[in-house]
């Protein structure tokens, strides 16, 4: 296959033994596009990896002595044209595997299409090295927003979700605290080795939504989940909800005590969280009676 930018005697990277050339056909029916396809070896000097995602090192790990051994034509790196060189889409870590074994070609298909969609398409595929989990999915979400100015309709409509979808994420990431996201993502399935002393758990967005967490303040969202950590994930639905119930009463005799001590000498500044709990169980069972 001839390499773009480069004499038909320049060395590439081994590939396995299927034959591939430059061609251009059309858009398999699946990918519901009808724009033809660019088959190319292109230099990975002109790539540039599309950052909507973090990289999982042991995906890189995987891959990096499969690429070593021989790279599989069958699956090109999938980019768009961006001036003069080409977005990664779909590939990221195989790109990065590229780069750190100086492998200087590697065979893609060229699209023209927008890079989020083309991205979140190529993900459906069953045989995605690192499926897209909950936080890559807010990473989107949050970029297209935050970085395009999209409405949660236009976010729905370039990744192909209902807008109720996109409206779900959206409310968790504007309800949990950004240490609770972070250390939820510390402990994802797919993002960190298990091991004797590393159990790992697939947050998702249901999840959050059922655990009762989005009525908390930012500690006690911390608290439930650190506790849910140490215990090794090993809660039930009903065992989280019981958490959170308990910290929003927590909060709620908080509150009272901070009303009933606001115009005192005390204050409620002056007392621990216990004690402010206590002075709120008093004056909730004296209102009672």
């Amino acid at each position: 296959m001839k390499a773009m930018g480069a004499e038909a005697t320049t060395t590439v990277l081994p590939l396995s033994p299927a034959k591939v050339e430059r061609q251009t056909d059309s858009a398999p029916a699946d990918q519901g596009a009808s724009a033809p396809l660019e088959y190319a070896l292109l230099p990975v000097s002109a790539l540039e990896p599309f950052r909507i995602r973090d990289l999982r090192p042991q995906v890189c790990e995987r891959l990096r002595g499969r690429i070593a051994a021989g790279y599989n034509p069958a699956r090109p790196l999938t980019v768009v044209r961006n001036g003069e060189r080409f977005l990664v889409a779909d590939g990221n870590h195989r790109l990065h595997v590229l780069c750190e074994l100086g492998i200087e070609y590697v065979p893609c298909v060229i699209r023209d299409d927008d890079p989020y969609t083309l991205a979140v398409r190529c993900n459906e595929d069953e045989e995605t090295y690192a499926p897209m989990d909950l936080f890559d999915w807010l990473d989107i979400i949050g970029r297209l927003r935050d970085d395009e100015g999209l409405t949660q309709a236009q976010v729905a409509e370039r990744i192909g979700w209902s807008r109720g979808a996109v409206s779900q994420y959206v409310m968790l990431a504007d309800r949990v605290a950004t240490q609770v996201l972070d250390l939820a993502k510390a402990h994802q399935e797919g993002r960190v080795a298990e091991d004797a002393t590393h159990v790992a758990f697939n947050f998702t967005e249901g999840w959050f939504r059922n655990s009762g967490i989005y009525r908390l303040w930012p500690e006690y969202q911390q608290a439930l989940m650190q506790g849910f950590i140490t215990d090794r994930f090993n809660w039930s639905r009903e065992k989280v909800q019981r958490e959170a119930a308990k910290y929003e009463r927590w909060q709620t005799f908080i509150q009272i005590a901070r009303d009933e001590l606001a115009d005192t000498r005390v204050g409620p500044r002056f007392l621990d969280t216990h004690s402010l709990i206590g002075v709120g169980v008093t004056v909730f069972l004296r209102i009672a009676s």
